[in-house]
């Protein structure tokens, strides 16, 4: 599909707009089914995937993700203009997380 070819057809589209009484009935409408469903739907099944995801989202929640130590000793250097950046280093480690990125999508 080109671009142009879906903003040709975005264009045919026209939206009116609704007067207000007619807005506050559906959202009264809207609202009624909502309650309704609340009170049909109580049971919710997570899937295993969602279920791992939780699990791994409080153990990371629960371990110490920040080494406060390291955090301070390069505060310290760039105050002291110290801190060095080593430009290779952060390319290799660029083109490595991409790589493991693209691999974990195939």
């Amino acid at each position: 599909m080109k671009i142009n070819d879906s903003s040709n057809k975005l264009r045919s589209f026209s939206v009116e707009k609704p007067n207000n009484a007619n807005a506050n009935t559906a959202k009264a409408d809207a609202a009624k089914a909502l309650q309704a469903e609340d009170k049909s739907n109580k049971n919710v099944t997570l899937s295993p995937a969602a279920s791992k995801l939780q699990s791994l989202e409080e153990k990371v929640k629960a371990s110490d993700t920040v080494d406060a130590e390291k955090v301070n000793a390069i505060k310290s250097s760039i105050a002291k203009g110290e801190f060095k950046v080593d430009p290779e280093k952060i390319a290799n480690g660029l083109i490595s997380s991409v790589k493991d990125f693209l691999s974990a999508q195939k």
